[in-house]
């Protein structure tokens, strides 16, 4: 009896267990997992997933574009690509001969300079960031390739593929 909601544990499970019941018994059979049954998606989610799948099996995605897709799917953001604050080159701490630190100065024939923060930092976060928009690219052009969605039509991605250009 669904007339009174305030019974229900959520996605229409009842707290007592009948609605679990229930779907065994369509089943015929129990699925071990634990937890609530999720509620039915919509079909495009499920072809979606399905794609998304063969892809990682196919190897036409890796496990990490699965996961930056999951991951940036559910907040519905990209992946951070820049830094708050911009590096700054400043001189290199160095030991010379003498075991005594010296610094890049007018005096030295050279001035190494150290980067904070460092460089390949923002090298790895933008490598992360194109990452995640191959994967992405690939996703939408599976889709549109496959005509599997039934209410939505895959659009190109609003963001840029290198954004810090």
């Amino acid at each position: 009896d669904n007339r009174e909601k305030n019974w229900l544990a959520g996605a229409g499970i009842s707290g007592d267990g009948c609605a679990v019941l229930e779907r065994q018994g369509i089943l015929g059979t129990r699925i071990d997992g634990g937890g609530y049954a999720a509620a039915d998606l919509h079909p495009d989610a499920e072809a979606t997933h399905i794609t998304i799948g063969l892809m990682l099996r196919s190897g036409a995605l890796s496990h990490a574009q699965v996961g930056l897709l999951m991951e940036c799917g559910k907040t519905g953001g990209v992946p951070v690509w820049e830094l708050e604050e911009a590096p700054i080159a400043g001189p290199f701490e160095v030991v010379g001969r003498s075991g005594v630190e010296v610094r890049g100065g007018k005096f030295n024939s050279y001035c190494p300079i150290n980067w904070q923060p460092p460089l390949h930092l923002v090298q790895g976060m933008r490598d992360i960031y194109a990452q995640w928009f191959e994967g992405l690219m690939r996703v939408w052009s599976a889709l549109s390739a496959s005509g599997s969605l039934i209410d939505h039509a895959p659009a190109l991605p609003a963001v840029s593929a290198r954004p810090w250009q």
